[in-house]
């Protein structure tokens, strides 16, 4: 994913509501959310390039999700896809605070990201370029190419959206779908500096992204809580967006 808000609140009647849009090279094979064949306790989108995914869920009600830190002056190379931690997380190989210290413990074996892991009415947040995992207070985040709650425009953006969608408790999804779709771009002076070149700081500013390699290719918003996840996904992979809603129970 490369913009995601959600608010965190124990007491609502879904303690996890999130909106996110994965942004990626459009010749970049991928699936959308399905369980998977070689692990069916994970439902959840797949690169078929890495192998590895950018949300998900398991069975017993697990939930992680993953942002890439945009920074155009680091050039090393790594070995590992980021996209595995959240696989890693989703095949309960470990507790939370297992899975917190390996993520300490690889951090400089991965590209920069952001990771957001649920458990059990709890939510975690790390990035490799921070020294601790977080646990979240309730309330609204936004998170996007840089660590949490960075105020770019399009950050800032979601966040306003999911208030307005929290405030009104109408459960109008398109509130959330139309902060997923904007293309406008921020202004000039507003655009962040993460090392890459001017025209791409520009494209990557609004929340929906469209060029000619590279864009939005899905839309997802989640709705979580002790006994369900629900997952309404707009696939943008083809000339006519795809809407596909599933309920997983646990």
């Amino acid at each position: 994913m490369c913009l995601i808000t959600f608010r965190f609140d124990p007491e609502s009647e879904f303690p996890l509501l999130m909106a996110a849009n994965r942004d990626e090279f459009y010749d970049r094979p991928a699936k959308t959310a399905h369980h998977w064949d070689d692990n069916p306790s994970i439902f959840a989108g797949r690169d078929l390039k890495a192998g590895g995914t950018w949300m998900g869920v398991n069975k017993s009600g697990r939930f992680a999700a993953l942002t890439n830190f945009r920074d155009g002056n680091d050039k090393r190379t790594f070995n590992s896809s980021r996209g595995n931690l959240v696989t890693r997380f989703l095949e309960g190989v470990d507790t939370v605070a297992e899975f917190s210290r390996y993520l300490l413990k690889t951090r400089n074996d991965f590209a920069g990201y952001n990771i957001i892991f649920y458990e059990n009415n709890s939510i975690r947040y790390f990035s490799n370029k921070l020294p601790e995992v977080l646990i979240l207070k309730p309330g609204i985040y936004g998170l996007s190419n840089a660590t949490l709650d960075i105020p770019w425009e399009k950050v800032k953006k979601a966040k306003s959206a999911m208030g307005k969608y929290i405030k009104g408790n109408c459960g109008d999804d398109e509130i959330l779908f139309s902060i997923l779709k904007d293309e406008t771009k921020a202004e000039d002076q507003l655009l962040p500096e993460t090392g890459v070149p001017f025209e791409w700081e520009k494209l990557l500013s609004s929340p929906f992204i469209r060029s000619e390699i590279y864009g939005t290719r899905l839309s997802t918003i989640v709705k979580m809580n002790s006994s369900e996840y629900r997952i309404t996904e707009l696939n943008y992979d083809s000339n006519t967006p795809t809407r596909i809603d599933n309920v997983i129970y646990f």
